[in-house]
């Protein structure tokens, strides 16, 4: 028995309709590579090209051998943080990654600006010695005139 030419021809078209579909659909619903955990998630989409401010955790407290692990990366060094173990950088946007594979880091996060919180008449408080921070209504209404070993 022999196949009409025309029959091939048409199961040819639907065979490369499939798989054009197949492709697709897979392509559509292809996941973009993830980012490393070590990398905050509000430094995702930043272009390659800009330079970021951001704190770099490290796993112990930095020494200059840490330090310099970023500056080869083309980072600058704007503050220590000995307390979290870090410090605050200006860095490339496409060094994230690499400086995220480094096994002394242990965390990249945006470099945010920090402001205080106090409300009311007197904005510009230091919020530490805000009236309603330190509660001094309450503390005025104590009797502070007890000798301390009352307290005890």
């Amino acid at each position: 028995m022999r196949r009409s030419p025309c029959n091939c021809v048409t199961m040819g078209k639907i065979l490369l309709t499939v798989c054009a579909g197949v492709l697709s659909a897979s392509l559509a619903f292809a996941q973009s590579p993830k980012m490393s955990p070590k990398i905050s998630k509000d430094l995702e989409g930043i272009g390659s090209s800009s330079q970021v401010d951001v704190i770099v955790q490290f796993n112990q407290a930095p020494t200059a051998r840490h330090h310099q692990k970023v500056l080869d990366r083309g980072g600058k060094l704007k503050q220590q943080h000995e307390i979290i173990k870090g410090g605050a950088y200006s860095v490339p946007a496409s060094a994230l990654a690499d400086l995220a594979a480094d096994p002394d880091v242990a965390y990249i996060s945006p470099d945010r600006p920090v402001t205080g919180t106090a409300s009311g008449a007197d904005t510009n408080s230091v919020l530490d010695y805000y009236l309603p921070t330190l509660n001094a209504q309450y503390a005025s209404s104590l009797d502070m005139t007890a000798p301390v070993s009352a307290w005890r």
